[in-house]
């Protein structure tokens, strides 16, 4: 089997998974995501194809890749400090790091 095949058969899978899922739908909130979704798809698609130019199918998937990377560490670096606070509150320091100290001391000893 060629790519060209593969990537029709993929489609396929995908297209049928879709299908079960449209059937499944239930009220308008899920619909609403869904287009959501769609909405930022076809601006990445834009941007991959202006990055990439003319170049090959692979080198396009390769860049797409990259790129969700990159947008997905920049997206998530602007959240580290709200994570942080919902790990402090979760996790108190006041014996944290004294609890840490003690139990590395314990195992070198032993």
């Amino acid at each position: 089997m060629n790519a060209i095949e593969l990537l029709k058969d993929d489609h396929d899978k995908v297209d049928r998974l879709f299908q079960k899922v449209k059937a499944t739908e239930e009220g308008e909130e899920h619909k609403e995501l869904f287009k959501k979704i769609l909405i930022l798809f076809a601006p990445f698609i834009s941007l991959v194809e202006y990055i990439s130019g003319e170049a090959d199918l692979e080198n396009k998937i390769a860049n797409a890749h990259v790129l969700f990377n990159v947008l997905g560490v920049v997206l998530f670096v602007g959240f580290v400090p709200v994570i942080v606070k919902v790990l402090d509150k979760l996790i108190p320091d006041n014996q944290r790091n004294e609890d840490f100290v003690a139990e590395s001391e314990a195992k070198a000893t032993a």
